[in-house]
């Protein structure tokens, strides 16, 4: 059952019998779905959807691991960009920005949407490409590739992206503070996050824990446990007076968490609780607002309908359906930045750490 008694407002009979009268003009399944997609939408509510059995796809689309110029326009495709560690970034391999492919597995390349064509289905195999300097085939150069798929060089630029960051707080706080993304609230993530705090993040005077692009999952509550700030004990040993605190497995530096919109479900969950228990600053813009609690039902045909059944709620009864959690402190990556790849938020966030003086928040 909706978790909502009062089905977000939405009177759910007349939605019945506004959309039922459609049925009759259906003819595919693919239609239905589309149809009480739209109703459903009428609830106004997260975690919500019908979907038909997995099907096949078609043709996925292989990565060489580069980026192209698109401002070129000469005969095949230049270089513009190779992703660090990605198959175009290896000795025998190579590939360098300014290159043009001129051919691919033999065939010419005159357009972009041709040079993508090539590599359809293309992951995992060697891919031979004809390589120049010059937009000729004359003194070209023929290179072997495996090519990678899409996901994989997403996962790629993924790593990138949190390098980046790592190295981004480590300048601007002098090695100070420590930076940790989660990708998503599940077992891996906490896993991560348990080895960072428990290892090489003691060293460090303080984190930014940044829950940005970040889907969802089931892992809030153990963070939060984690990053309580109370302890009742330290234990010493010779030569080291303030070795371990008791509880042991809680991490009592100063920490600000980075949300934006793109924070969903859990990850929202997360600083809706970091702000309750007054365990930090709250850096960013406010989260998506989609946090119900759901399952899921395999219908006869095999179709799964989505059940939210469990709604969250402050303590003060907020909704945090359709109410995104609000930063303390509201900063914006605007376009501009992210076009010169700057971080303004992950800067504030650092900031903010580094005004809490490194000191330990050891609540004794």
């Amino acid at each position: 059952a909706f978790y909502d008694e009062k089905m977000h407002g939405c009177d759910w009979n007349k939605v019945r019998e506004t959309y039922r009268p459609i049925l009759a003009d259906i003819t595919y399944k693919e239609d239905f779905y589309v149809l009480f997609s739209l109703a459903l939408g009428e609830l106004n509510a997260s975690h919500t959807g019908i979907a038909g059995a997995r099907e096949e796809r078609g043709a996925s689309t292989a990565s060489l691991g580069v980026e192209l110029d698109d401002a070129y326009a000469g005969a095949g495709v230049r270089v513009k960009f190779v992703m660090p560690k990605g198959p175009a970034d290896k000795d025998g391999s190579r590939l360098n920005v300014g290159d043009i492919i001129l051919k691919v597995d033999g065939a010419a390349v005159t357009v972009n949407e041709q040079f993508y064509k090539l590599l359809a289905d293309k992951a995992g195999k060697r891919v031979e490409l004809l390589v120049n300097h010059e937009p000729t085939e004359e003194g070209a150069k023929v290179l072997k590739i495996r090519a990678i798929s899409g996901a994989e060089y997403r996962r790629l630029a993924y790593d990138r992206w949190v390098k980046e960051r790592e190295q981004i707080t480590e300048k601007l706080s002098n090695g100070r503070v420590g930076y940790l993304h989660l990708s998503a609230m599940n077992d891996e993530n906490l896993e991560r996050f348990k080895r960072a705090v428990f290892g090489d993040l003691q060293e460090k005077d303080g984190l930014v824990l940044d829950v940005r692009f970040n889907g969802g999952g089931s892992i809030a509550d153990e963070i939060l446990a984690i990053l309580q700030d109370k302890v009742f004990s330290y234990r010493s040993m010779r030569g080291d007076p303030r070795q371990l605190n008791a509880p042991l497995h809680v991490w009592t530096k100063p920490t600000v968490v980075l949300i934006n919109e793109a924070s969903f479900s859990n990850a929202e969950v997360f600083p809706w609780g970091f702000k309750a228990l007054k365990l930090g600053k709250v850096v960013g813009v406010p989260t998506y607002g989609g946090v119900i609690g759901t399952g899921s039902t395999t219908l006869i045909d095999g179709s799964v309908l989505r059940t939210p059944t469990t709604g969250a709620f402050t303590l003060d009864g907020v909704n945090m359906e359709n109410n995104g959690c609000p930063p303390d402190i509201y900063v914006e990556n605007s376009p501009e930045d992210v076009y010169q790849k700057r971080d303004r938020q992950l800067e504030r966030a650092v900031q903010e750490v580094m005004k809490q003086g490194g000191q330990k928040r050891m609540g004794l």
